[in-house]
């Protein structure tokens, strides 16, 4: 029930209040910038969604359900990201959760819809850029500074050596590699087969 204010009359309301926040309100009420009365009458059912990095099961359905908006139908995530772009969207650590998902999502569908070639930049942990790319199309390089890039399918000598240069930085470890340059280890396996980097030079 609530009362308007100078209304004498009493009314019913029946309603489903759902608020989120990424922000711990038991310690906002504890250091009093959150009101306690307001904290406990929103808390009748408590649910807790960790942030989409620790569920990575769930990225790509999150992908195709925002391409799938934008179209209007079901979507094949093949038809608009090429195998590394997938690769690096399922270790992207997303600190923009489940909202930076659905921007990349939108930017591809504008881009496919005008006919561009699709090519998505996000940025990795040390804020360096890496690109989405579509299905037959290799990502741009980054200028000089701006990190070390891994083109999709590149075997070039340029590739060859941002490869090296990661393995070098992350002492020969595949796995911190595969992170700094943005794809996963399957993905950086194979770069290193398709360049014929004997595995005996590098540590696992």
């Amino acid at each position: 029930t609530y009362q308007a204010i100078g209304d004498p009359k009493e009314r019913r309301s029946d309603i489903r209040l759902v608020a989120a926040t990424n922000a711990d309100l038991r310690q906002r009420v504890a250091e009093g910038r959150f009101r306690a009365d307001l904290y406990y009458r929103l808390k009748i059912l408590e649910l807790k969604i960790p942030p989409i990095h620790e569920r990575r099961e769930d990225i790509l359905p999150l992908l195709r359900h925002f391409l799938g908006e934008c179209e209007g139908r079901p979507v094949e995530l093949a038809a608009y990201f090429s195998e590394d772009s997938l690769d690096r969207i399922q270790c992207h650590f997303w600190p923009g959760n489940v909202r930076e998902i659905g921007m990349v999502a939108r930017r591809a569908y504008v881009q496919r819809s005008s006919g561009q070639a699709i090519c998505v930049e996000i940025e990795d942990r040390e804020g360096h850029p890496c690109f989405l790319t579509g299905p037959e199309r290799s990502a741009p390089r980054a200028e000089s500074g701006t990190g070390l890039q891994l083109a999709p399918r590149s075997t070039s000598p340029s590739g060859r050596s941002r490869i090296l240069m990661a393995l070098t930085e992350c002492e020969g470890n595949r796995a911190e590699a595969a992170r700094k340059l943005g794809v996963s280890r399957s993905t950086l396996y194979r770069r290193l087969d398709k360049l014929g980097i004997g595995g005996k030079l590098i540590s696992q």
